[in-house]
């Protein structure tokens, strides 16, 4: 039986790296005063890694993707939590850099993994060959015509008689 190993997601790899990266940019600043700013940054940071593999257990596509879209938002929240860390003079904006790349890379993984199931659950819902069912009555489409053209030829025999 074949056992799941989320290490070799590479996606997750790099979540955990991301983390890792932050957690030592944090250590490293003077973040007094901004335990906020800390804890939102480290909330949106956990939150890549937990989504991530919250996707990677879900069978049905729909929640999958709902997953990786959370994920990806997270790394964007983090994104920008980071770059308040240099606006607010916590950290200089050179020591972001490995932190930024590893964004970088998170989000374009992502990026690619939900177009890709996007795509999927397009092509689900409207097969390339499928192609739409035209209504017909019992009759038939050919003797549907003729049935109301018929009809509307009697009902003008009727109205020409009575007058």
């Amino acid at each position: 039986m074949a056992r799941f190993d989320p290490e070799k997601m590479a996606v997750y790899r790099l979540a955990r790296q991301h983390n890792r990266a932050v957690h030592a940019l944090i250590t490293t600043a003077d973040t007094r005063g901004f335990a906020d700013l800390v804890a939102q940054l480290r909330r949106s940071c956990t939150s890549i890694p937990a989504n991530v593999l919250e996707a990677a257990g879900e069978w049905r596509s729909g929640k999958r993707l709902h997953y990786l879209m959370i994920a990806k938002g997270s790394t964007w929240e983090s994104w920008a939590h980071t770059d308040s860390m240099v606006d607010f003079g916590l950290v200089p904006p050179k020591t972001i850099a490995e932190v930024r790349g590893l964004q970088g890379e998170i989000t374009a993984l992502l990026i690619t993994t939900i177009r890709r199931l996007e795509a999927e659950l397009s092509a689900r819902k409207c097969p390339k060959n499928h192609v739409a069912a035209v209504p017909v009555n019992d009759a038939g489409p050919s003797k549907s015509k003729s049935n109301s053209n018929s009809k509307s030829k009697s009902k003008s025999k009727v109205n020409s008689r009575a007058s």
